[in-house]
């Protein structure tokens, strides 16, 4: 009966609860770090996220998936991404908003992943720091709004099931939907899994396909194509000049890794050989990390700093790994007798409470920064905001349009052609067709960059444009908007070019 009764209380759910206590303080003290990062970077965003953060405006106003309102052109890259935060502002009608909440949601995911991958190799405690060092790093890659965040919490999640041995096919479907490059990381398992199974894995293959299936079926109704635009654009952008000669990509790569912390290369170099030892499920990302960058490096796309967001994230991944195992290593010299093991449940929750603490200490340190805010994001929304206000409706034309396509409720012409079927504007082949066009407002910065001149510079351009105000804003160049001349002199030009004002 004595027996009995002790059986029942070790199951006993309260008992349970008790003792996974330290494990859930570890926890809350990843989402207190990652709280810490959303307060810091919450006006943090660069142009790129505004043009998804539109996507997701639009959807909610009942436009469909389109950047121009009857325009149906997809230039998001993520379709997952844009899709939650569409969901996600449904709550504040506020898709920026939404967005960073949801950044602190895939911080917490990439925190907690590696917590869990972690924890069974060494301990919780070492592996919260582990945590914290990949949530840290992941809240300072600037890539707020981005799909980049997300993408890495899905693949640290696809590893965890992998170490657990737990089907992760359907996690590969999401993946892909939040980056397209994410298909590496499917062939890859997919590779491994018919080596090691004999054959291939059909029923794996088909719960992918069916995560995909509803998205491909409507991007290929809607779209007539399977991949976003921004790829083909942003082949072009690598080879059009603008953005420098020869291979683009290569060097910004290198000056990435130049710039890595070079005393992580040994622990970088561990981590690499006892996941091979292991047969770790963190190889995955290794190798479609490396994979990726010689992708990007031959199509040769230009050199945004978001392009090696992952490969960074595994360095730094892998570096913790390789810290880690070699801590390990030495505390098994020192604790041949095992005297530090298994810690009474007392001491195992007051090492927990300490974790906590100091998870609170770098939130405090985080947010006790002045807030960080890109002023080209402040220059922009003034300028778009004022020139709604101010100026007759109608078509903008700009270079950088992710803001000010947010803040304005106008057509928005893309002048290097990412987000509207009517192409470039920038090498000036196509001056014709944006002077036929005819936008009613042109942003162009004061000293006009080379991407503007072509449209600058054209005669047309000082014949039907005037300017009308400077936005002037601290720590970024000033930038000018032109509207169309009003006179009635202008008229005869008008009806010879054949055009009419948009």
């Amino acid at each position: 009966m004595e027996t009995r009764v002790s059986t029942m209380k070790t199951v006993f759910p309260a008992e349970k609860v008790r003792n996974a206590a330290p494990s859930l303080i570890c926890l809350l003290a990843i989402a207190v770090v990652a709280a810490g990062l959303v307060v810091t970077y919450f006006n943090w965003d660069f142009d790129d996220p505004f043009i998804v953060y539109r996507y997701a405006r639009n959807i909610l106003a009942g436009n469909g998936w389109c950047y121009n309102p009857g325009e149906h052109y997809n230039a998001s890259t993520s379709a997952l991404n844009t899709m939650i935060i569409a969901v996600a502002a449904l709550v504040n009608d506020d898709p920026r908003g939404a967005a960073h909440l949801l950044g602190g949601l895939w911080l917490c995911l990439a925190g907690i992943c590696v917590f869990w991958i972690f924890t069974p190799r060494f301990n919780r405690y070492v592996a919260t720091l582990a945590a914290f060092f990949v949530v840290v790093s992941l809240g300072t890659n600037s890539t707020w709004g981005m799909e980049t965040n997300l993408f890495i919490g899905l693949c640290l999640f696809f590893a965890l099931l992998e170490r657990n041995r737990n089907n992760s096919w359907y996690v590969l479907g999401f993946i892909v939907l939040a980056r397209p490059d994410g298909a590496l990381l499917l062939t890859l398992k997919l590779l491994w899994t018919t080596l090691k199974e004999k054959k291939l894995p059909w029923r794996g293959l088909l719960q992918s396909t069916l995560v995909l299936l509803p998205w491909v079926a409507f991007s290929l109704f809607s779209f007539h194509q399977l991949l976003p635009a921004t790829l083909g654009q942003k082949v072009w952008q690598g080879q059009s000049g603008f953005w420098g000669a020869g291979n683009v990509y290569l060097p910004s790569l290198v000056a990435v890794v130049k710039g890595l912390s070079w005393w992580l290369v040994f622990p970088v170099l561990w981590g690499l050989a006892t996941m091979a030892k292991e047969k770790s499920s963190l190889l995955y990302l290794v190798f479609f990390a490396i994979i990726q960058q010689a992708v990007y490096v031959f199509l040769n796309v230009p050199g945004y700093h978001w392009y090696p967001a992952v490969f960074v994230a595994v360095w730094k991944i892998t570096a913790a790994y390789g810290l880690c195992a070699a801590g390990a290593g030495l505390f098994a010299i020192f604790n041949r007798g095992g005297r530090w093991e298994n810690f009474p449940l007392s001491v195992a929750t007051a090492l927990a409470l300490g974790v906590l603490v100091l998870a609170v200490g770098i939130s405090v340190h985080l947010t006790s920064a002045p807030p960080v805010m890109d002023p080209r994001v402040r220059a922009y929304r003034t300028l778009a905001e004022y020139v709604d206000q101010t100026e007759p409706a109608g078509t903008l034309a700009a270079l950088e349009v992710g803001v000010v396509g947010y803040y304005s409720r106008r057509k928005i012409l893309d002048i290097i052609g990412l987000t509207t079927k009517a192409g470039e504007f920038a090498t000036g082949r196509n001056n014709d067709r944006f002077f036929a066009i005819r936008p009613r407002i042109v942003v162009i910065h004061a000293m006009p960059s080379e991407k503007e001149a072509a449209i600058y510079k054209d005669g047309r351009f000082g014949l039907l444009y005037q300017l009308q105000g400077i936005i002037r804003s601290q720590n970024y160049a000033p930038v000018c908007y032109f509207g169309l001349k009003t006179h009635s002199d202008y008229g005869v030009f008008y009806q010879l070019q054949g055009i009419t004002a948009e």
